[in-house]
């Protein structure tokens, strides 16, 4: 049985992980799930999150400089045809603002719909890897894995005598 996540997003304050996913044979047959989570995945589901930032930098055509102060929050996932696309959703930290500019990347395939369909408005192969990496985090965290928390070491049981 396939699993295909149709939605990361990770807020802070509070911290709340949200994915959603389907799982069946076929996409468009299968059952729908949502988990929804104050419990921290491992590190690297939030540096793959932000590793997006220089695809969002570029799929919205803006200056490097913009990252800086940028957040991603979450990604939105299509999949039509076994085409998987993406939208992706960040936060910018405005000077002069209370609160920040929020920017939605215009949503993009990882291959063209039809065999004439333009490839120059597709993911590139950089963001594809990027993003299958972030899947793979976030069907960890469906499966289970979690921040490995420090354990207490255990005391060394007592002498008897």
């Amino acid at each position: 049985m396939a699993t295909w996540v149709t939605k990361i997003k990770i807020s802070d304050e509070p911290h709340r992980i949200r994915i959603e996913y389907a799982k069946g044979i076929e996409f468009e047959d299968a059952d729908e799930y949502m988990i929804s989570s104050k419990e921290k995945g491992e590190p690297g589901l939030y540096a793959a999150l932000q590793d997006l930032k220089e695809d969002v930098l570029e799929m919205c055509e803006l200056p490097e400089e913009y990252g800086e102060t940028m957040l991603i929050s979450s990604v939105s996932f299509s999949h039509a045809n076994d085409i998987m696309g993406a939208t992706i959703t960040a936060s910018k930290t405005l000077k002069m603002s209370q609160s920040p500019l929020i920017l939605n990347t215009p949503h993009k395939p990882s291959m063209p719909y039809s065999e004439t369909g333009d490839e120059s408005v597709c993911l590139g192969a950089d963001a594809i890897t990027r993003i299958e990496s972030l899947i793979r985090f976030a069907k960890r965290y469906i499966d289970g894995e979690r921040e490995q928390l420090e354990l207490i070491p255990n005391e060394p049981a007592a002498a008897t005598a």
